[in-house]
């Protein structure tokens, strides 16, 4: 399975929760770690695992089965549950897939990433100006992982372009306006590497000038999107100091959450200059998510839910707590 392009946090977290629940052990079904979520078509999958089990622990017999199965205080109707689809009880991944997410996110690299790590340090270095102690309320992790969504998002604008310039600097025979005329011949490097070093070293000095003369449109959508990133990214850490205390009294029963140990960006399509949900992790282990628009809408709804689940003898609706801040 293939990562959809762009921002691939939200999208790899729903991958590592695939993960955690295909490969659930019997031990962890067994003490209640995770709750049966059998779907219509998986009867040919579970009887497979039941012969399986059958034959492991049993050698095919089914009364020796069956008395297996009731030392642990299951019938083949429960069993057959532990052996289908199961979902996990606790809201947060374990701490091996989180690990693995770690990992997973160290092999994606951002094509010609060295390419925006100037672009990247004026983003820091504005943003840093601009929110005072504010930005530190997020932790260093935290700030990395949201910077490289502002990489990802560079690359999904300038991707295709720098792709085709990175092939006409390996063909000779092109001639490309944007490169100087010294870097249109073949590079002597035959590694690879070495030969996207030696693509990267033309934008020096001059260079990026040269590429942006020839591609001025690409030049505005780069500059627009780290100054869209700072404004929003500005507008999290001033909002996040102002409503800290907040924050803890109504999701924390009034003790702080502490900093912000990271961040899961591009949580819903861009909108309003850029702007997107995320995901804050809060160093007291709560998560929240953020959204930059106005909730009254939809805390009126939630509110209706409530109001329902109090005057209503229907099972009771679950209910999300929010705290609306205007727009």
């Amino acid at each position: 399975m293939s990562l959809p392009n762009g921002d691939r946090a939200p999208f790899l977290s729903e991958l590592l929760w695939e993960i955690v629940e295909r490969l659930a052990f019997l031990e962890e079904r067994l003490r209640g770690d995770f709750l049966p979520d059998t779907r219509v078509g998986d009867s040919e999958a579970i009887d497979q695992r039941m012969g399986a089990w059958r034959k492991n622990c049993a050698r095919g017999n089914e009364k020796v089965f069956a008395k297996r199965l009731g030392w642990d205080g299951l019938d083949a109707d429960n069993a057959r549950e532990l052996a289908g689809r199961v979902r996990r009880i606790s809201p947060e991944l374990p701490q091996w897939a989180r690990l693995l997410g770690r990992m997973i996110r160290g092999e994606l690299p951002v094509a010609f990433e060295e390419l925006f790590h100037p672009f990247l340090r004026l983003a820091r270095e504005t943003l840093r100006n601009e929110t005072g102690a504010a930005y530190f309320l997020l932790a260093e992790e935290a700030h990395r992982q949201w910077e490289r969504y502002l990489l990802r998002s560079w690359e999904q604008i300038a991707g295709e372009t720098l792709d085709l310039e990175f092939k006409a600097f390996r063909s000779p025979r092109k001639a490309f306006p944007s490169l100087p005329i010294s870097a249109r011949r073949p590079s002597p490097a035959s590694d690879s590497r070495r030969l996207y070093q030696s693509f990267l070293q033309i934008f020096q000095g001059d260079g990026l000038l040269r590429l942006f003369l020839e591609y001025p449109v690409l030049a505005r959508f780069l500059a627009t999107k780290l100054s869209q990133w700072v404004e929003a990214a500005q507008e999290f850490l001033l909002r996040l100091r102002a409503d800290l205390m907040e924050l803890g009294t109504h999701f924390n029963q009034g003790q702080s959450v502490g900093l912000v140990t990271g961040v899961d960006p591009g949580l819903s399509d861009p909108h309003y200059g850029g702007r997107a949900a995320l995901r804050a992790h809060f160093a007291v282990g709560i998560k929240l998510i953020y959204k930059p628009k106005m909730f009254t809408v939809e805390a009126a709804y939630w509110d209706l839910l409530g109001w329902i689940n109090r005057n209503s003898e229907l099972p009771p609706f679950r209910r999300i707590r929010v705290l609306g801040r205007g727009a």
